[in-house]
């Protein structure tokens, strides 16, 4: 079941046990009628009023009976449960409608109701004809309220008897929502949304900024609590104090400000150990002569300003005479001010340190007034391009050599600068969205370290040399580093400061190459650099001789700092800005060609240059459009070239669609880690030329075999040579048509001569099988036999010539062969069908 649900149902069971209790009082009343209304705030959050919340009503009642000879006629009564110890009751001491005054009392009040007490009241002597009047009041909610309940109203007339008559009662039922140690403060109850306990401001606008929402957290809350404003909250003309140790914070972007038109009294003032964090403070439509003075604090606990914008008032931060407190103000952005950045009064006897802020923008001349060196040290802040510690600060402790030298980048999601105190030990963390690492190494202790963000892009962001933005190329944001205590790290421990550098891809493949991190043997090539005080220049942190190291794998260049002679050092972390940079060299280069050739479902792109002056490297992009949409493919093409000759190159695009027209060009980047964008080209992938499928058909080969008797020992051989008959199909996709090609190659025949024994049969013949080797056997020996002179002998009758056992075995070998031949062509012929 939900809270929600369960406070309407515990209201509505108190709602019937009261008017039961009520009956027997409610019988005596007369026809009148009577409405009591909440008027501020208009409406509760939906968790419920919170306890300590000022609730202001206005009831309206007729007049049935009185009379106006009496004085007083007229008694309202106000009762409140017992659990809501409601306080600070207050009234209008005059009727809305009769105009006549009010005095308090609760005379007539007795006896209160079972489980409720008179809250307060007031009596009247009202005029003849009065036939009924509104009468406005209001209360706190007590600290320890936390039950629903009702207001109760009832309103006593004196009839011509002179007897107290009840002739009106009126009920407003309300939730409550307890006390919190992190209660919420806005300026309505959408804002308020599900936060709870959440106030909101009130009618009043009394002293100490009663009738504020803020007031009432301030007042109701546990100490400490931390307060928090949601969104943009109004207060009012009269100064809010801060008289107990809470926190105030802003959500996100919370803003204090101001509406009205009297602009005489400070916004806060601050009496007691408070810390303001988180905060926009400005004055609102005060301007001119008439601004409001922001902050002021008269205090004998430390008080704590962080990461707070304090806008456009009068002096934004003032010491009182009698404040005796410690103030410390860091990381905040204090600007448009037409008074002072931070004043201190000279009867101030508190302490002002002031660090990590922008303090610049405010009236002419100096920004800060400490009246004397012993109450205010304001070393490490900003104080305007150029400007000196003097020229920024007067009768303070302060020196040049500690100065930022340019703006502290302003967080982008809510009040104050990116300036961030952070404790160094042995484990590596990151801080700024993992754009900065660091650790310790060593013996000693952990110390404390702070970190400024200067970001990148333009002139203003380069600290002290604004003028040199030229010079290099920044590749990660420009940071200031220092020591937070003033004591220099103990026993051998070094600080390990590891500096990111993935602001673009041109950047991570310039400081890659073998120009820089490319190469291991000369670590002052490694473009890490740091402001050597000095010498008022900016060097790398290898050629001072600190360990500096390229870590590709995190994308992050690290230095080792320590106390010994290497610089920098600590003793360098007074004012110590760093950056990772590229020298701005010249860039030459000729792109002689550049093409793309279509494949299927893919296209091989050459560029060929005469000329590579300070490149680093290509990277190809893509598009299907010819002006925008170009992503890069792959990683970096590394240079070929030199300075004095170019290369030639080849990249496979792979995974296009065909019939697609493709648009490429080259991002060329440049050891100054800036690319440049080449000319486009554009090619269109199409399927590749199919490759033909034979199909063979071969003719039936039939020996023919002839006989010959010819003188011995020569023999004749017969040779048959065959042909295949092929149909070739290409059937490749469209737009081509299918095409049959079909080749027909007859069977022929040799006559072989063998020569026969008389007296002895004919040979048989077997066919050799027609291959490679059976057909070089027969060629080889048909040429010897072709070769060789034949000797003539007598032909004896055919009824004695013996046969000749040779001459059989070569008749044999020879129909192998044939046989064999044509038992391959067939083979073939089925194979490729």
């Amino acid at each position: 079941m939900s809270t929600s649900l369960i406070r309407t149902l515990a209201l509505a069971v108190f709602l019937f046990g009261l008017l039961v209790a009520f009956a027997g009082r409610a019988s005596a009343l007369q026809s009148a009628t009577t409405g009591l209304d909440l008027v501020s705030p208009a409406a509760c959050p939906s968790s419920g009023c919170a306890a300590g919340q000022r609730l202001d009503f206005a009831v309206n009642f007729n007049l049935t009976q009185i009379d106006p000879n009496r004085s007083p006629n007229v008694q309202v009564c106000v009762f409140a449960p017992v659990n809501w110890s409601a306080e600070k009751f207050n009234f209008v001491p005059q009727g809305t409608v009769t105009t006549r005054p009010y005095t308090f009392s609760i005379s007539q009040c007795n006896p209160a109701p079972n489980g409720y007490y008179p809250t307060g009241g007031a009596v009247a002597s009202l005029p003849a004809g009065s036939f009924g009047d509104e009468f406005s009041f209001s209360f706190r909610l007590g600290t320890t309220a936390t039950d629903p309940g009702a207001v109760l109203v009832e309103i006593f007339e004196k009839d011509l008897t002179g007897t107290w008559v009840s002739t009106n009662q009126s009920l407003k039922a309300l939730t409550v929502a307890a006390r919190s140690a992190k209660p919420f403060v806005a300026n309505d109850t959408a804002t308020c949304a599900t936060n709870s306990p959440c106030y909101i401001n009130s009618l009043a606008d009394l002293a100490s900024g009663i009738g504020t929402g803020l007031k009432d957290a301030i007042d109701a809350s546990p100490t400490p609590a931390t307060l928090t404003i949601i969104g943009t909250y109004t207060i009012k003309q009269n100064t809010v104090e801060m008289n107990q140790p809470h926190i105030l914070q802003g959500n996100g972007a919370a803003r204090i400000t101001y509406s009205g038109s009297t602009c005489t009294q400070p916004m806060l003032k601050i009496t007691a150990g408070v810390v303001l964090e988180g905060l926009s403070i400005d004055d609102g439509s005060c301007s001119g002569s008439a601004n409001r003075d922001l902050v002021v604090i008269e205090s004998s606990a430390d008080v704590r300003i962080e990461r707070s914008d304090l806008l456009n008032g009068n002096h934004a931060l003032q010491a009182l005479a009698g404040n005796t407190a410690a103030i410390s103000l860091s990381s905040s952005h204090i600007f448009g001010n037409a008074g002072y950045a931070i004043l201190l009064d000279s009867a101030n006897t508190g302490v002002l340190n002031a660090y990590a802020n922008n303090l610049a923008g405010n009236r002419a001349g100096v920004q800060v007034e400490c009246h004397g060196a012993a109450k205010g040290t304001v070393d490490h802040n900003f104080w305007g391009a150029g400007l000196l510690v003097a020229q920024g600060a007067s009768h303070c402790t302060a020196v040049d050599p500690k100065r930022l030298g340019a703006p502290i980048l302003h967080n982008s999601l809510g009040p104050g600068t990116q300036a961030l105190p952070v404790t160094v030990g042995q484990t590596t963390h990151y801080a700024f969205n993992n754009a900065i690492g660091f650790q310790r190494t060593g013996t000693g202790s952990d110390f404390g370290l702070m970190i400024v963000n200067h970001g990148q892009g333009g002139a203003t962001n380069v600290p002290f040399t604004p003028g040199q933005l030229g010079d290099f190329n920044a590749c990660s944001n420009y940071w200031d580093v220092f020591l937070t205590d003033a004591t220099l790290p103990t026993g051998d421990a070094t600080l390990e400061l590891l500096f990111k550098y993935y602001l673009s891809s041109a950047c991570i493949a310039a400081i890659e190459s073998p120009q820089f991190c490319g190469q291991i043997s000369n670590i002052s090539a490694y473009p890490l650099w740091w402001y050597d005080l000095s010498a008022g220049d900016w060097k790398t942190t290898g050629s001072g001789g600190s360990p500096t190291y390229c870590r590709p794998g995190n994308q992050e260049l690290q230095v080792s700092i320590s106390g010994g002679s290497n610089r920098p050092a600590f003793g360098d972390l007074a004012r110590q800005p760093f950056v990772v940079g590229l020298p701005n060299q010249p860039v030459d280069y000729n792109l002689s060609i550049f093409t793309a050739q279509p494949g299927d479902t893919k296209a091989t792109i050459d560029w060929t240059t005469t000329r590579e002056v300070s490149l680093a490297g290509f990277y190809i992009q893509r598009s299907t459009t010819a002006t925008t949409g170009f992503a890069t493919l792959g990683t970096l093409v590394p240079r070929k070239g030199t300075n004095g000759g170019g290369a030639s190159y080849q990249y496979a695009a792979t995974g296009l669609t065909n019939n697609t027209p493709y648009y490429f060009r080259l991002l060329i980047v440049g050891l100054d880690g800036r690319s440049r964008e080449s000319t486009i080209t554009n090619v269109t992938p199409f399927p590749s030329t199919p490759t033909p499928t034979s199909t063979r058909t071969v003719a039936p080969i039939v020996p023919t075999l002839t006989y010959t008797n010819t003188l011995r020992p020569t023999s004749t051989y017969t040779f048959y040579t065959n042909t295949a008959t092929r149909t070739k199909t290409l059937t490749p996709t469209t737009p081509f048509q299918t095409v049959t090609i079909t080749r027909t190659i007859t069977a022929t025949s040799l006559t072989r001569s063998v020569t026969s024994t008389p007296g002895l049969e004919s040979p048989t013949i077997t066919l050799e099988a027609s291959t490679a080797l059976a057909e070089t056997r027969a060629a080889r020996t048909a040429i010897a036999l072709l070769s060789a002179t034949p000797t003539p002998t007598p032909t004896p009758p055919e009824s004695e010539r013996p046969t000749n056992p040779l001459t059989i075995v070569m008749a044999v070998l020879a129909l192998t062969a044939l046989g064999g031949g044509a038992f391959f062509l067939i083979r073939e012929q089925r194979l490729s069908s």
